[in-house]
């Protein structure tokens, strides 16, 4: 069996919650926000309580973002995992 040498595997790996979170900077709720609103990777059910992302998608997800021929223009790309409060008034101080 022959391997052709211009082909290079890609190893892709699950990650949970806390690792999405940490690699992305958005908290819990925003990604499960993004997910409804179809703008984030939806996770993989791996289990009856587990579900994990694909590390690649979740990396595309943030070279999407940062993309120069991205059409959501730069400030909505700072905010996109910056907590909202869905829709509700926030309480001022």
């Amino acid at each position: 069996m022959e391997f052709s040498n211009d082909v290079t595997p890609t190893l892709d790996r699950f990650l949970r919650l806390k690792e999405v979170a940490f690699t992305t900077g958005c908290s819990r709720s925003s990604i499960y926000l993004k997910i409804q609103q179809g703008l984030f990777p939806k996770p993989i059910k791996i289990g009856t309580r587990a579900s994990r992302w694909r590390e690649s998608e979740v990396i595309h997800w943030m070279d999407d973002l940062t993309s120069q021929d991205n059409p959501v223009p730069a400030k909505a790309r700072v905010l996109a995992c910056e907590k909202t409060s869905g829709g509700k008034a926030s309480p001022k101080q």
